[in-house]
């Protein structure tokens, strides 16, 4: 079994991230002005990792922890990185996972996923409706390099008992776009 050692590693990694670095303060005053539980995740393969996350005042009933591993298909942080890698690579990661159908709502099959990544890459940003957890609406948007690839992605999540989908993605959706373009930078 691991030992607390391991812990070692883990620290080192977010202690020495770059993007971690820059979107910490970023992602500290989107929770705060927000006041709901906000993430930042990076895309390993075909799952998300998440890096940091502030938990908001309200309650969402997700606990996600540091280093948790998702699906990306099923989570709106990672349909937003996906769709602004190039369609064959999204294609790949895409196929590299088995897409379980994990709720009601998760969509499975390619063709579908490959549509909602045109309709999210020409918004900027994702609305993912619990196709991850039963009751959780997620508002997601990348980090963008300089040639427009998702580095990495922030999401505000919320819970449908407080929520709609338009509700979430009319207050949610410009925000998460200022604060991703601020931790980008300058061009």
């Amino acid at each position: 079994s691991l030992t607390t050692r391991a812990l070692d590693i883990g620290y080192r990694y977010l202690q020495t991230s770059p993007i971690l670095d820059r979107a910490a303060p970023y992602l500290a005053e989107l929770s705060r002005r927000t006041e709901e539980t906000v993430n930042l995740t990076i895309l390993d393969g075909a799952e998300v990792v998440y890096l940091a996350r502030h938990r908001g005042v309200h309650s969402i009933g997700v606990n996600v922890f540091i280093g948790a591993r998702l699906p990306a298909f099923a989570t709106g942080i990672g349909q937003v990185m996906l769709a602004f890698l190039p369609v064959l690579d999204a294609t790949a990661r895409l196929d590299a996972l088995k897409r379980n159908q994990l709720t009601p709502h998760t969509i499975t099959d390619l063709a579908a996923l490959l549509k909602k990544l045109q309709r999210i890459r020409k918004a900027g940003y994702a609305v993912e409706n619990q196709e991850m957890f039963l009751g959780g609406i997620s508002i997601a948007a990348p980090i963008l390099t300089r040639d427009n690839t998702a580095l990495a992605a922030l999401n505000v999540a919320v819970p449908t008992s407080r929520f709609t989908v338009a509700d979430a993605e009319r207050r949610f959706a410009n925000v998460l776009l200022e604060i991703a373009r601020e931790i980008r930078g300058p061009n």
